[in-house]
């Protein structure tokens, strides 16, 4: 399609990748109204809407995303025109995870793939990782509307379009206050089944 510009399919897939105004323009170094305006210039040269708003979020439309890997792979060649080879060249990966997995895993698990990657001499240039934290839900949702490469979450993953994988074993550990009656006694599964529990429940898990 004539007209299109670069910046604007930039701007889509950025939007789509933060679902606000607000953190897409401060990514594109950008202000609300420009990205806006972006958006809505691409949606009337289209002819389609592209978002949806989700209370404050902007969330892809089925026309948009339709469109996202389009559009990305628009962005990806883009970046690369001219290159010839991996040499210099700085890719990034998207990953999403969960909010205990994110600040506590994730970390040590990018540093492990870097050294596993150098110590195999594998020429795949400079790498950046963009990292995306949230619940089960919202990531997973990323996920399929492709802004995110890959996703490390604890809950149950039930979008048959996505290839899922067991990638660690977890452990369920209790604990109370050190005045708590059960302390005083013999710890059998009867008396814990009839003490009082708090319990923390994941939406994709009822």
């Amino acid at each position: 399609m004539r007209g299109l510009k670069l910046r604007q399919i930039e701007t889509f897939c950025e939007l789509a990748r933060q679902g606000s105004l607000a953190l897409t323009a401060e990514r594109l170094s950008l202000t609300e109204s420009a990205i806006s305006v972006s958006v809505h210039e691409l949606e009337k040269q289209l002819g389609e809407s592209l978002f949806n708003k989700q209370g404050r979020r902007l969330v892809l439309s089925d026309r948009g995303r339709e469109l996202l890997p389009q559009a990305l792979e628009l962005i990806e060649r883009a970046e690369n025109f001219g290159d010839n080879g991996n040499s210099g060249r700085t890719q990034t990966l998207a990953i999403g995870a969960t909010r205990s997995i994110g600040p506590h895993l994730l970390p040590r698990l990018i540093r492990d793939f870097e050294k596993h990657l150098d110590s195999c001499s594998i020429g795949l240039g400079k790498r950046n990782y963009e990292l995306f934290v949230q619940n089960s839900e919202i990531v997973l949702s990323r996920l399929a509307e492709r802004t995110l490469d890959m996703a490390l979450v604890e809950g149950e993953v039930l979008d048959p379009s996505l290839h899922k994988q067991a990638w660690l074993s977890d452990q369920l550990i209790i604990f109370c206050r050190t005045e708590h009656p059960l302390l005083a006694k013999n710890l059998s599964l009867s008396s814990l089944n009839s003490a009082a529990w708090a319990l923390r429940l994941s939406r994709l898990c009822r």
